[in-house]
């Protein structure tokens, strides 16, 4: 008799092989299938075609994104845990990457995951990007003011370091 977990075993060389590849990808801003060079910082593969093809040679290694934010909804009972950590409950359906994949966090990965409502998830994001581009623009390491919680104005500004 045939288990299921021995059915859907993880080829570590294989994963490694292909967050590397990855990684790689945003780090030399290159397409992680064909290597042609990318214009956008956000992406890693120039074309779906490129996408398709290198998950294709993957395909039993990697998880959808469907099956992992589900499984972080119902870990965290579809609540906002950055709401939660303010002392409110806010149900929310969206899930975000900690670690953001184009900072290196793993896509998969349910530990980089967490459910987050829409305002949280902007503030975020918006912070993320702005630290990256105050990195690649040369700047000092860009350091984020705290959000007050019920402040009049959510934008996030940066302190001189």
């Amino acid at each position: 008799m045939v288990h299921a977990r021995e059915l859907f075993t993880v080829d570590q060389e294989k994963l490694s092989l292909f967050n590397e590849g990855r990684l790689q990808a945003h780090i030399d801003n290159k397409c992680a299938f064909c290597g042609a060079e990318l214009n956008d910082l956000r992406k890693i593969y120039c074309n779906s075609s490129c996408r398709r093809k290198f998950r294709t040679k993957y395909r039993y290694i990697t998880n959808s994104w469907a099956s992992t934010r589900w499984r972080a909804l119902r870990r965290d009972h579809f609540l906002c845990i950055p709401c939660a950590r303010e002392g409110r409950r806010t149900y929310s359906r969206e899930v975000d990457h900690i670690i953001e994949i184009a900072d290196g966090g793993d896509e998969f990965d349910l530990a980089n995951t967490q459910t987050i409502c829409k305002r949280h998830h902007r503030l975020k994001t918006a912070e993320s990007r702005r630290i990256r581009t105050r990195e690649k623009r040369g700047y000092k390491e860009a350091v984020p003011r705290t959000i007050e919680p019920g402040s009049k104005s959510e934008s996030l500004s940066y302190q001189a370091s």
